[in-house]
């Protein structure tokens, strides 16, 4: 195998030399001959990083460098560094380290970054799980194995049948207790005196459904925790630790390249969806994220749960009012609108052939004239995300008949879309009042969803960087506001 880490300076911490510490902790002279370790320093003046130069470095790293590009490429990058678009940055270094590996002619190919911790015996786990995926699963166009991956992004969601049928799940709860405990006591008249109706009533009603709820709440990796491998082609977060097979990489390098920038894990999944490339992840994970600061700016925003914190705002669950069929009633829908689509596609399987997206190419313009925007910015404290998701999220929303509600405000943002660590939050800036000493809160409710994905659409063009990164905050003049912002989903 060929191991490349790509390091950053940091400000105020380091974790590379942990990572590094961590890697090679435990292995004996036979294990370590597996693998060549590569570092690229990232900066294009190397000296400001701490650990360029240590003669530690060259006892256990195989190759140590920086860039060896071109003039022009060179200052390219240093362009980049200077206007922090780490996202054009960060592709570009991915790419660079994929290519320094893939000459080697090494079978697997394993990119990290430099601020996680292995675990013991990460190296026997990691090739065992490679001769698995080749030899038992006998997988073909496969893509990567994740050594790491968030738990937070394997919660409940509609695919599973229990999240997606909750009160089902609680009603067949309720009715099998009753049931039994009804039946024991017809049976066993000894039980009669402790189960007298009174206390079947509060078992069935309370005991059971609050025992239920807390099924749903331990989460779902806790209750069917993986192990092994096991294949991971939603929900993978994040570039920390990944494995690709020799024969994908020039594909995947091309495709990078192609892009130009955005977020990497973002790309590296929508290239996977678009080839249909299966993808793999070893459970429980060997490594670890340990850096609560990003080396991109974006503070500890990407490490938080989801959805994350807004400055300012209360998160709150959007509720959607839709039809279900053309011409029929409509119904309170919460979640994502992912979630609904998927909510409301098992209650009419051609919900997506009545109600096709609507389209809204002049959408930015269409709908000045009902909202004007008052102000905007772009960057700032958002965390950059995947343009072309934000599209898909667009389009959703376009296609959702009904009316958005949010609130009361003011300082109420809820979360109408995320895929991929990319998502649309809508915010009620309304504010309250008071009637003869009577404190009235504003529900917010806009024309139609349509009116959400302009915002993002506004967003997404306005401030883009390269070809597929975007982020910022769109505000309009009767009090409400879009964010487009990387988030964890």
């Amino acid at each position: 195998m060929c191991l490349a880490f790509v390091t950053i300076k940091r400000d105020q911490v380091n974790y590379f030399d942990a990572s590094i510490g961590s890697l090679l902790s435990g292995l004996d002279d036979k294990e370590r001959r597996v693998f060549s370790l590569n570092v690229l320093f990232a900066n294009t003046n190397p000296d400001v990083h701490p650990s360029w130069g240590q003669l530690w470095m060259d006892r256990l790293i195989d190759s140590v460098s920086s860039y060896n590009v071109s003039e022009k490429d060179f200052q390219r990058l240093r362009a980049l560094e200077e206007s922090h678009n780490w996202y054009e940055k960060g592709v570009h270094d991915y790419t660079y380290v994929l290519d320094q590996c893939y000459l080697t002619r090494a079978p697997y190919i394993g990119i990290f970054e430099d601020d996680i911790i292995f675990a013991d015996g990460w190296l026997a786990k990691t090739l065992r799980a490679l001769h698995d995926i080749e030899d038992q699963l006998k997988a073909r166009n496969w893509l990567y194995l994740r050594l790491f991956y968030t738990e937070t992004a394997l919660s409940w969601t509609s695919d599973d049948f229990a999240y997606r049928h909750m009160s089902f799940i609680f009603l067949v709860a309720m009715i099998a207790s009753c049931g039994a405990l009804l039946l024991i006591r017809r049976t066993l008249p000894s039980t009669r005196r402790h189960l007298d109706i009174a206390t079947i009533t509060v078992i069935c009603t309370i005991t059971v459904p609050a025992f239920t709820g807390l099924v749903f709440m331990i989460g779902k990796y806790n209750i069917t925790p993986m192990r092994g491998v096991v294949e991971m082609n939603k929900y993978g977060c994040c570039t920390q630790a990944m494995i690709f097979p020799r024969d994908q990489v020039p594909n995947l390098v091309n495709f990078l390249r192609d892009r130009n920038g955005g977020q990497t894990d973002s790309l590296i999944e929508e290239y996977a969806d678009a080839e249909d490339l299966r993808r793999f992840a070893l459970a429980p994970p060997q490594v670890q994220h340990v850096g609560i600061r990003s080396s991109r700016d974006n503070l500890e925003i990407n490490t938080r749960t989801s959805p994350a914190a807004i400055p300012g705002y209360n998160i709150v669950d959007i509720e959607w009012e839709v039809q279900v069929t053309a011409g029929g009633p409509t119904v309170n829908v919460t979640g994502t609108v992912e979630e609904v689509y998927a909510h409301l596609k098992t209650i009419n399987p051609d919900f997506e052939t009545e109600f096709p997206p609507i389209d809204h190419k002049n959408s930015i313009e269409a709908r000045a004239a009902d909202y004007s925007v008052s102000s905007y910015f772009c960057q700032g404290r958002w965390a950059g995300c995947s343009w072309s998701r934000i599209q898909q999220g667009i389009s959703y929303l376009d296609g959702v008949p009904g009316r958005p509600s949010n609130g009361p405000g003011p300082g109420n943002c809820g979360r109408v879309s995320c895929s991929y660590n990319s998502a649309i939050y809508w915010c009620n800036d309304k504010l309250t009042r008071r009637d003869w000493g009577v404190k009235n809160t504003y529900q917010y409710t806009l024309d139609g969803f349509y009116d959400i994905a302009s915002g993002a659409s506004f967003i997404g063009q306005t401030c883009l960087i390269g070809t597929d990164t975007t982020s910022g905050q769109v505000f309009y003049a009767d009090n409400w506001n879009v964010i487009v912002r990387g988030d964890s989903c």
